[in-house]
């Protein structure tokens, strides 16, 4: 009889307990995942951190967190267990929340190439007291990272670089602002009348005239080509060449010269949230020349995006950039063999192509 009891009480507690779930089980149960910084380089070291939350009386002894990222992100480490890898990176990390209860790891990881990688999947499952498993249901993720292309310098850019900063210079000292005043010298026998300086003239008894600071704004103009050449490691060529111009980004920057972007590349776009799921699209990776901080990073992040298999021949606009006197053009190739045509006619162009000793940096 008491057997019986202990029988019809169980069941009654399994019934029970599995309502309560049913009911209550994904109430307050929460998941959030996102990348400890935004923007990392090839090669480095980064940190997804998981964080699931219990914000309810319920205990829950299991809780599954099914998660979804891009290969080229290689776990490492403890962070590798519960990962399989595939298409992509399949993590099932398993978890047992008390009441109000909140807990947080952090993953480790290496960017393996660069990229633009959202969060792609993240969905909750639990179970009950006696292990019974419930339906998951969907969480948001909205979290991505970028992978900056990881800047390669080479001889053939420095030379490039130190020759836009002579001609930048020569045209500076050429071309004066009179409306940019910078100080008084003595007069020379080139200087005009109208640059003489009355008052500091009779205050001193003898001829001086203003200096003016030049306010020429030289700027320059990266067309970057990541069409596949046909020759081999073509895909290394063409990511080379990525990296270079990222380096040549940067030297820019540093020199305070406002640089442009024109690529025959697609930029995948940055994800947007449609019908609760995650879908990409994709624009046109170009960029207006600028300086600072923010436009460094806005270059980057277009680098970053670069489809190549979905590059194209070179757009109408391309082959008419405005050849002006304060203009220059740096035409970046996937190969060394010939230049781009229309690069050839305009007044300062440069090309810097990716050799087959530069695969190897």
């Amino acid at each position: 009889m008491s057997l019986i009891i202990i029988f019809v009480m169980a069941a009654l507690l399994y019934v029970l307990q599995s309502v309560v779930y049913s009911i209550w089980g994904s109430k307050g149960l929460q998941a959030q995942v996102w990348f400890e910084r935004g923007a990392v380089t090839e090669g480095e070291n980064g940190i997804l951190v998981e964080q699931v939350s219990n914000a309810k009386w319920l205990p829950m002894p299991v809780v599954h967190l099914l998660m979804q990222t891009d290969r080229e992100l290689v776990f490492n480490g403890e962070s590798r267990d519960n990962t399989t890898v595939s298409d992509q990176n399949y993590r099932i990390d398993v978890y047992s929340i008390m009441p109000w209860q909140k807990i947080t790891r952090r993953l480790r990881f290496c960017a393996a190439k660069r990229g633009y990688y959202p969060v792609r999947e993240l969905s909750l499952e639990y179970r009950n007291l006696f292990f019974q498993p419930f339906s998951s249901f969907q969480q948001p993720a909205d979290t991505w990272l970028y992978v900056y292309p990881r800047p390669v310098f080479t001889q053939e850019i420095d030379m490039v670089v130190q020759k836009l900063m002579g001609e930048v210079l020569i045209r500076r000292r050429l071309l004066e602002d009179p409306y940019a005043f910078y100080g008084i010298r003595e007069y020379q026998t080139y200087d005009t009348m109208r640059q003489i300086n009355w008052k500091a003239t009779a205050k001193t008894g003898e001829l001086r005239v203003n200096t003016c600071q030049s306010t020429v704004s030289c700027k320059v103009s990266i067309l970057l080509d990541v069409r596949l050449p046909h020759t081999a490691r073509a895909m290394e060529r063409v990511e080379q060449g990525i990296r270079m111009a990222a380096a040549f980004g940067i030297s820019c920057e540093e020199a305070q010269i406002p640089f442009s972007l024109f690529t025959n590349g697609t930029s995948k776009g940055n994800s947007c949230q449609m019908d609760s799921y995650q879908q990409d699209f994709w624009q046109e990776a170009d960029l207006e020349a600028s300086t600072g901080a923010g436009h460094l990073q806005s270059f980057m992040e277009i680098l970053s995006r670069i489809d190549v298999p979905a590059a194209s021949e070179w757009e109408p606009k391309l082959m008419g950039q405005d050849s002006s006197e304060d203009s220059f053009l740096v035409y970046i190739s996937p190969d060394d063999g010939e230049p781009f045509a229309e690069c050839q006619g305009f007044w300062d162009c440069f090309w810097i192509a990716v050799k087959e000793e530069d695969l190897d940096r």
